[in-house]
């Protein structure tokens, strides 16, 4: 699977017997002939397959949404800084 991703320009690192393919973790579950990406059972394991299902999940976009993550903390700031403020005086 490894050797299929590289030629189709997907990089894919293993750690501590994991695999990782971001933003997805890829486990191998041999008990089961299955992976698990991203805790979902895939029993699909032909490479490129595999390979195919990880790079939709690239193309999508992020779910968490850094834009507005720090807006909210850069707020918070603002009101702690103001709240401080006011205590000091």
């Amino acid at each position: 699977m490894i050797g299929q991703a590289e030629r189709e320009g997907l990089r894919i690192s293993e750690l501590d017997g994991r695999l990782y393919c971001y933003p997805s973790l890829i486990r191998v579950i041999p008990g089961d002939r299955a992976l698990s990406i991203d805790k979902a059972k895939e029993r699909r394991l032909r490479p490129s397959v595999v390979v195919d299902h990880l790079k939709q999940v690239q193309r999508r976009p992020p779910r968490f949404r850094s834009g507005e993550f720090l807006e909210s903390l850069y707020s918070a700031y603002k009101v702690a800084i103001n709240q401080n403020g006011n205590r000091s005086k």
